[in-house]
């Protein structure tokens, strides 16, 4: 929505001058009249421009909405999206398609960096195209990196979620249920999120008296999660639990919880990332719980409004005027009533978190004035996974 005018009256009013002598009467001048001048403040205006994703649009759920979000985004703003056709899943296929992406007119994006060594480049690439961009489900770990990253007059910001405490909570929920022998399935080393998680998660091994005993890293496919499952049950048969700080792609914690089940263990299973069919995953008698799955595309809409406003000229800034991050914290499923409700929205392609009404009005600085990091904060800390709705801060 364009700003409201504001339109201010500027009336000159010129009195009657009476000239009164001892000569003779003269014939009073008036001043000439003017009508009232109306100005009028400039409108706002928006700039055209093309987002960039380096999410797919098609191939499951979870893709469609991610499109729809982009395209809500970009149709309220004054914006068209082009979207990537398959994901990058290492740091040369992320700087590949960010280069695509611009290529194809591209002019703000949202990477995913796999780790810290990868901002440096992308910040490049982006500064000499002048590409706005933002970064979603990391967090900068490197202080240099972040120094670097900061100064780039492009980079808008970043959200994330606060993966140690995420990582801790995995272990602390594990271990107050009984459950201290544990196998972990992991990402591989260097991964910033994987990294913070298996931080938090070994402190809380301190703390509690888990042990972790046996780790399988970077895993992707489905079929090779069930098998890691497998040869960990086989290997320890004392195993009390499966821990995953990263279960690869979709399905593959649901493929973990059939093996488990399948082998007739006693066996549990704990994830950050969330199942595909919840109510299969409790129903085994082996999941225990997991992370509410609306949260990556939630990060990940908050990463594109921070870059589409720094595009459009309004930049969301924190109290020292520069580009800042918006921090999520982990809800954890442990029901099934929990879990199917929230599939309800996460598995549907046209969910939108957010009206047009309330992003025009609240999540464009160029119609809220008062946006900056600490408001966007509180707009994030207010939305309820569980009812899928926002707490409407000031409405």
């Amino acid at each position: 929505m364009r700003s409201k005018m504001v339109v201010s009256f500027v009336l000159a009013v010129v009195m009657l001058a009476a000239v009164a002598g001892c000569g003779p009467k003269t014939t009073p001048t008036t001043a000439p009249t003017t009508a009232p001048v109306v100005t009028e403040a400039p409108v706002f205006s928006l700039t055209e421009y093309t987002l960039g994703s380096l999410f797919p649009n098609a191939g499951a759920a979870y893709l469609e909405q991610a499109g729809g979000l982009l395209d809500q985004l970009a149709s309220l703003s004054e914006g068209t999206t082009l979207f990537a056709s398959t994901f990058p899943v290492s740091i040369d296929q992320e700087l590949t398609t960010v280069q695509d992406m611009i290529a194809g007119g591209a002019k703000a994006i949202v990477v995913i960096p796999f780790a810290d060594s990868a901002l440096p480049a992308i910040s490049q690439i982006c500064n000499q195209s002048g590409v706005y961009w933002a970064i979603s489900m990391r967090a900068i770990t490197d202080p240099e990196v972040k120094q670097l990253v900061e100064a780039d007059p492009y980079y808008a910001g970043a959200t994330y979620f606060d993966e140690y405490t995420t990582g801790y909570q995995l272990g602390k929920m594990t271990a107050e249920q009984g459950f201290t022998k544990l196998a972990m399935l992991s990402t591989i080393k260097g991964d910033t999120t994987g990294d913070l998680r298996e931080q938090g998660l070994r402190q809380a091994c301190t703390e509690f008296g888990c042990e972790i005993v046996a780790e399988v890293r970077g895993l992707t496919q489905p079929a090779e999660v069930a098998q890691a499952g497998e040869s960990f049950m086989a290997a320890y048969p004392d195993l009390d639990a499966i821990v995953a700080v990263f279960a690869g792609n979709i399905g593959g914690l649901d493929a973990l919880v059939g093996a488990v089940a399948a082998s007739g263990n006693e066996v549990k299973v704990a994830s950050v990332d969330s199942p595909y069919d919840p109510a299969a995953f409790f129903d085994s008698g082996v999941g225990l719980f997991y992370i509410a799955s609306y949260m990556p595309l939630y990060d990940f809409t908050l990463a594109n409004i921070k870059a589409v406003n720094a595009l459009q000229g309004t930049p969301i800034l924190n109290a020292e005027g520069k580009p800042s991050d918006t921090v999520l914290h982990a809800k954890w499923v442990t029901t099934k009533e929990v879990g199917l409700s929230i599939s309800a929205f996460s598995l549907n392609p046209d969910f939108l978190y957010y009206s047009d009404e309330y992003i025009e009005n609240n999540l464009f600085k160029w119609n809220n004035a008062a946006l900056d990091e600490t408001r966007l904060q509180e707009i994030a800390d207010a939305y309820d996974p569980f009812t899928m709705s926002p707490t409407l801060l000031g409405q």
